[in-house]
């Protein structure tokens, strides 16, 4: 079964997973390699557009998959989610 993305979700998804972790935006910036400002805008924009290289240096810096913040797995179980997504 294909996973669906709810990609106007992501400011969401990015904001929770900040909250989850315990840490600042400053903190999550610096993990991910980008400008706090950035992070702050993705955080509020629901109309933000990551490059495939930012999502994946900010799903590290959230300790999660791109998948998960893309909402790719919103629909499935927990623990049924694939191996690497």
């Amino acid at each position: 079964m294909r996973s669906v993305h709810h990609p106007g979700d992501l400011a969401k998804r990015i904001a929770d997973r900040r909250r989850q972790l315990g840490l600042s935006q400053d903190e999550v910036a610096r993990r991910a390699g980008m400008a706090s400002g950035y992070l702050k805008y993705l955080e509020r924009s629901a109309t933000s557009q990551l490059s495939t290289g930012g999502l994946w240096r900010l799903a590290a810096a959230l300790e999660t998959t791109p998948t998960a913040l893309r909402g790719g797995d919103a629909d499935q179980p927990l623990g049924v989610r694939a191996v690497g997504s």
